[in-house]
Order: C-alpha cells, then structure tokens, then sequence
C-alpha cells in the first residue's frame, strides 16, 4: 500500500482544503482550464479522503504568476495572508 504525507491524519474531515486556480491570459478565460484545475482539487481530494471547500475558493483569472503580480494583488496574496494569520 502506497504511503503519502497526510496518512498521520487521523480524521480528514477536520482539515480544510482550499483551491487556488490561476490562468495566465484573458484568452484563456474562454477556455476550460479554472474548471479543469478544480476537478483536479476534488480529484486529489478524493484519492485522499478529503473534501474540498468550495465555499472558499480563490481564483486569478489573467494574472500572471511570472511576474510576481499574483503574489501582490491576486487572489494568492489573500490566501497567502489568511494563511500566515492563521484562518
């Protein structure tokens, strides 16, 4: 049986699990990628025997994660500073 990080967890359904989706261009919005990558957060979730909080999800639609920008206006930065004070 294959391992993982979260097996010391004894009961799953106290964990919180965020999504944080991100596309890079505008163009994109058009396309399925923000719906594909929270399929993949409950897939993940699934294999692991979480659930995903969808009543809390963060999203960046066309802002780059190359420059920085996500990390200084995006929806990252306030998932980063909810984190860091502990929500």
């Amino acid at each position: 049986m294959k391992t993982t990080a979260f097996d010391h967890i004894q009961d799953k359904s106290k964990v919180r699990v965020l999504s944080y989706t991100r596309i890079s261009t505008r163009k994109q919005i058009k396309g399925s990628g923000l719906e594909r990558q929270v399929e993949n957060a409950n897939d993940w979730c699934e294999i692991n025997g979480f659930t995903l909080d969808v009543s809390d999800e963060y999203q960046d639609k066309g802002i780059s994660a190359f420059s920085g920008a996500n990390t200084k206006a995006g929806a990252l930065s306030i998932l980063q500073k909810k984190l860091e004070a502990g929500c």
